[in-house]
């Protein structure tokens, strides 16, 4: 039989420890055995999937302290089996671990169940991790200035180059909202854009920021609206207009138009300033 993943169980006396491997192998884990401490941070390695660890492990250092050497270098899931029930020793394990605490004695039904959902948890870790350097990768190497920007105007995120662009550092620009960059639009004005039920779709046209020293950048921008967790947020994605640059009128997003004279705030169409 092929063992899927790998446990490795700390537990000082040799019963338990015999008793409750032979069940985790019934279930199809992987066991390797540690009955200290100091065993157990010897035996992990980049193989282990889960460690199941006792607090009380005789004479060495116990599993809290083990617990909190191996994280120290490893990103693996911990959880912790103790008869330990005394809220201050719980409440140490939380400050350490934050896959959870099974009782001993609680049966196997809850000691599989704990194990099952520590690994899922950690796997469901890693996938919002990997989406988030993905994220980050996508900004940071983004030639185009790219900001997250709320249902009031705030700015949530921004890359370096939407900085660049308009002379500020990062860090002021996530202090900043649409009515700082955009000389058109108040925050009512904003606001007003954001209830227009046609401002649901992405659009692709032309607005103008105001840089640090106070002149104004024409810019081709694409304004991609979308929910996420129950809010409505918008990315703006925005280029930097030369005189030979191509822009679409407002009101025409998805055609192709030319860069002229820009449009009067009576006539232009609300974009996000990014």
């Amino acid at each position: 039989m092929e063992f899927s993943q790998r446990i490795l169980l700390v537990e000082d006396q040799a019963l338990i420890a015999l008793t409750e491997k032979r069940l985790l192998q019934k279930h199809g884990f992987e066991v390797v055995l540690a009955n200290t401490g100091e065993q157990a941070i010897e035996a992990v390695d980049a193989n282990i999937d889960l460690i199941l660890m006792d607090i009380d492990l005789g004479a060495g250092i116990d599993g809290t302290v083990a617990a909190e050497r191996i994280l120290a270098q490893y990103n693996i899931p911990l959880v912790f089996l103790s008869s330990h029930t005394e809220p201050e020793i719980v409440q140490k394990t939380e400050g350490i671990t934050a896959y959870g605490y099974i009782v001993k004695n609680t049966g196997d039904t809850v000691l599989l169940a704990g194990i099952r959902m520590a690994l899922k948890l950690y796997e469901s870790e890693k996938a919002v991790e990997h989406n988030e350097r993905l994220y980050r990768t996508l900004m940071e190497n983004s030639i185009d200035g790219v900001k997250l920007i709320n249902s009031e105007g705030r700015i949530l995120n921004a890359n370096q180059a939407a900085a660049d662009m308009i002379g500020y550092t990062r860090e002021e620009l996530l202090t900043m909202s649409i009515p700082d960059l955009d000389p058109d639009y108040s925050r009512e004005r904003f606001m007003s854009y954001w209830n227009d039920k046609k401002s649901l779709s992405s659009s692709y046209l032309r607005t103008t920021h105001r840089h640090r020293a106070g002149h104004l950048i024409p810019v081709q921008v694409n304004v991609i609206r979308f929910e996420l967790d129950g809010e409505q947020l918008m990315f703006g994605i925005s280029r930097e207009l030369g005189e030979s640059n191509g822009a679409e009128t407002p009101g025409t997003a998805g055609s192709t138009g030319t860069t002229g004279t820009p449009e009067t705030p009576e006539d232009k169409e609300f974009v996000t300033p990014c």
